[in-house]
């Protein structure tokens, strides 16, 4: 009857230091393994979706402007302008300078398009 009573005694002490050592150290280990987990798979979400959007976004941007023909008509008034006038426009650089502003716009209408980015 002794045997039975310490060994039960015995179980007894075993579960109550399993209960201390998981509130001790247990419980944080877990949130602490559970948060890591947590926040680098929602980092990785959050990449995963900005990377489709900005997908998505640059698909339907190409397919709007695919349809645009500016060039064609751009080269056709730049015919137009006397001589003196076309070589003022170069030296100042003033193509490069359209491009270079007409990209950025844009570049900035495309980025307001992506969700998360504001």
């Amino acid at each position: 009857m002794g045997e039975w009573l310490e060994s039960i005694w015995n179980t007894m002490l075993s579960f109550y230091d399993w209960i201390v050592w998981f509130f001790g150290t247990g419980i944080i280990e877990f949130f602490t393994s559970a948060n890591q987990y947590f926040i680098g798979n929602l980092t990785v979400w959050y990449y995963e979706i900005l990377t489709w959007s900005v997908e998505l976004v640059d698909d339907r941007i190409f397919a709007i402007f695919s349809g645009i023909s500016y060039q064609s008509d751009v080269v056709y008034a730049w015919g137009f302008l006397p001589n003196e006038v076309i070589q003022t426009l170069t030296f100042f650089r003033i193509p490069e300078s359209v491009a270079l502003i007409t990209g950025a716009y844009g570049t900035r209408f495309i980025i307001g398009l992506i969700p998360f980015v504001r």
